[in-house]
């Protein structure tokens, strides 16, 4: 855990009944000092709006460090800091529904037949296994002009999913709509009837998941941060976005064929390239390829955040010029590399 609170959330999947609703969905508080859950009432409910008693704000953690004769600085310290919420990750089960069919699949689709030198099926099916890439096939009217889109889950591990970011593009590879899943599957507003009809007023049920998560950051990983641990020995190379990402892993081959392959990362946008992020490359050599920018900007801040975090950890960036795209290209086209 992050934060270094004597007393926080219990991060098991342990669960006991709620005070309040009286359901097994209640998460109690732990005591790091002495390995064992606060009294019974201090926990909070997992429905996001019902029962929550934080040991820090009533007075318990104030009562305990009096009894144990804490120094009025540590004191402080500990009475002041909240303890870290429980992180609400997205269901795997949301996953496993991008992952059913990818027939329409725009993005898919142009990396086999739209593209100057187009990939084989083969190769892409193992890119999508890899990263488990989705399709977004819709279910609600509302939902259509998605259809096809292609879906990026970032994954803070293998089993917990921090977001899933959904990309509809055009036929030449364009990008036309971003959105994540959050998004387009919470309950649309109640509809805006009259008050003398109120037997007609729409009633929409919460998604417990999606409103656990409104307060929460929706994502502070890089996307295929689960493939660090997967493969410890293989280079790596971070880029921008998720499709270079992909286009990256295609041309230069998977990193389960040869451990010379790269594994390749993410950041999600420019300024997501943050040292917290960057935690997992501990002890890793990390290539670095900024995009391109009329005033190489990009190329600029990259530089100098990759120095910043070399002096504050063991991790080794090394930072190339933002002419990746076009010199793959030439290359391919030369035929001096191939898919793998």
């Amino acid at each position: 855990m992050k934060g270094k609170y004597r007393y926080s959330l219990d991060q098991h999947s342990t669960k006991f009944i709620c005070p309040e609703c009286l359901e097994k969905r209640f998460v109690r508080y732990f005591d790091s000092d002495t390995q064992q859950y606060l009294p019974e009432q201090y926990g909070k409910c997992d429905r996001s709006g019902h029962y929550h008693l934080n040991p820090y704000k009533d007075g318990y953690a104030k009562s305990i460090g009096k009894q144990e004769g804490s120094n009025s600085r540590a004191f402080t310290r500990s009475y002041l800091s909240i303890a870290e919420p429980l992180k609400t990750y997205i269901p795997l089960d949301v996953l496993r529904h991008t992952t059913k069919d990818h027939t329409g699949n725009n993005f898919f689709r142009n990396l086999l037949y739209n593209i100057l030198f187009p990939f084989s099926p083969e190769d892409l099916d193992k890119i999508i296994a890899l990263y488990l890439l989705g399709t977004i096939i819709p279910v609600k009217r509302r939902n259509e002009y998605l259809r096809g889109a292609v879906t990026f889950p970032y994954f803070e591990s293998i089993d917990k999913i921090q977001a899933i970011q959904i990309v509809q593009y055009d036929a030449s590879n364009r990008r036309k709509i971003i959105n994540w899943i959050d998004t387009v599957i919470s309950p649309g507003p109640t509809l805006d009837v009259p008050l003398e009809f109120p037997a007609v007023k729409g009633k929409v049920d919460p998604i417990e998941w999606v409103e656990a998560r409104r307060d929460q950051k929706k994502v502070n990983c890089f996307f295929g941060a689960h493939l660090v641990q997967m493969f410890p020995h293989n280079p790596i190379i971070l880029v921008e976005g998720p499709k270079s990402a992909i286009i990256g892993m295609l041309y230069f081959g998977s990193p389960d064929d040869d451990v010379r392959n790269p594994i390749w990362l993410a950041t999600g946008s420019r300024d997501t390239f943050s040292l917290e992020r960057s935690e997992i490359l501990k002890g890793r050599e990390v290539w670095i390829f900024p995009d391109l920018s009329a005033d190489r900007s990009t190329h600029k801040i990259w530089t100098i955040k990759a120095k910043e975090y070399q002096n504050q950890t063991k991790m080794v960036f090394i930072v190339c010029l933002p002419l990746f795209r076009r010199k793959l290209n030439v290359c391919r086209k030369k035929g001096r590399i191939g898919h793998r």
